[in-house]
């Protein structure tokens, strides 16, 4: 079974309903369910993300509705190409392990009303070349290790961050810069630094250090 068609009278799905189903590759809802509703085959349950089939393809387009990405929630769908959000996006929250191992992921635009990016969010999306921020981003935290063994080559680091957690960017081989858009203020508690650092001025510094130990064993705060 790769495909599931769920009827318009259906009022409730069990959480475990689909747990031994792992050739499912999408979910479609008929407009007439009140209840439940499908969109680029992944299923929801009044507007929040309810089941994501393991193997989903393709591009992936979320719902303004959608106000958190609960831990493990695409985990290992190696296959997905890229997330997308729109102009509206209510989602205030990707969980830890969000994308852990979506090893095809290639871009993302995180919403503006996100404020953490959970632990292990984007660990081992290696193909993952192009994060950006939405302008106004309201984000306040990047957990520990949430990018590691991504991608891309520079990233922005939002204005509204206050702390970038342990090892947000272990293993980013081809990270060359690291824009922060306060360049000031920083310090860090990593080991053997504990205190104020300066590099985060300079982008290519900053990619260097934060890829480097002891820097990537700490985390920096924001005042």
């Amino acid at each position: 079974m790769t495909s599931v068609t769920i009827g318009s009278g259906v009022t409730e799905i069990k959480d475990l309903a689909f747990a031994n189903c792992g050739a499912i590759e999408k979910f479609t809802v008929e407009k007439a369910n009140r209840n439940y509703s499908s969109q680029s085959g992944v299923l929801y349950q009044k507007g929040e993300i309810f089941y994501v089939p393991q193997k989903i393809k393709g591009a992936v387009a979320i719902p303004d509705s959608v106000t958190e990405i609960p831990d493990y929630t695409f985990r290992g769908c190696s296959a997905i190409t890229s997330v997308t959000f729109g102009g509206n996006s209510e989602l205030t929250l990707i969980g830890n392990w969000a994308f852990l191992g979506c090893s095809g992921l290639t871009s993302i635009v995180i919403p503006r009303n996100v404020t953490k990016i959970g632990d292990y969010a984007f660990d081992g999306c290696g193909e993952l070349s192009s994060v950006t921020f939405e302008r106004e981003s309201k984000l306040s935290l990047i957990g520990n290790w949430a990018f590691r063994g991504c991608k891309f080559t520079s990233i922005v680091i939002p204005r509204s961050v206050t702390i970038v957690a342990v090892g947000v960017f272990d293993g980013c081989e081809q990270l060359q810069y690291v824009y922060f858009e306060n360049k000031s203020g920083w310090r860090s508690d990593a080991p053997g630094v504990y205190g104020p650092v300066s590099w985060t001025a300079d982008a290519a510094a900053a990619a260097s250090y934060l890829r480097s130990t002891p820097y990537n064993q700490g985390t920096l705060y924001h005042d």
